[in-house]
């Protein structure tokens, strides 16, 4: 939801937020957390808490989301399509032989 409201920024913040989940993702002041990210991406302490307190932005987010899994049939994550091709994988390292399979045609 964060990265959604900074439209200008989504991909740099996607990648902050994924390279940092660890960190983040299981804690109980996780939104805490998420803020910090925020902050330091150089986005104002105001403008994330109207991002997080946007129950009407969350609720099209969840719709969304919810469309778009039923549309392509999504039941586990991750979910990954390449060339609209639905991947299956057991592990991450079945995943990279797939993917590198991929980039090198």
């Amino acid at each position: 939801m964060l990265a959604n409201c900074f439209d200008n920024s989504y991909f740099e913040l996607i990648d902050v937020l994924f390279k940092s989940q660890i960190k983040w993702a299981f804690r109980k002041d996780f939104k805490q957390m998420l803020k910090n990210i925020g902050r330091l991406s150089g986005f104002s302490a105001e403008k994330i808490s109207k991002c997080f307190e946007d129950k009407s932005f969350s609720d099209q987010l969840q719709m969304k989301a919810f469309k778009d899994m039923k549309t392509l049939n999504l039941n586990q994550t991750p979910t990954i399509y390449i060339n609209q091709e639905f991947i299956i994988a057991n592990n991450y390292d079945d995943y990279v032989k797939i993917i590198d399979k991929y980039l090198n045609k």
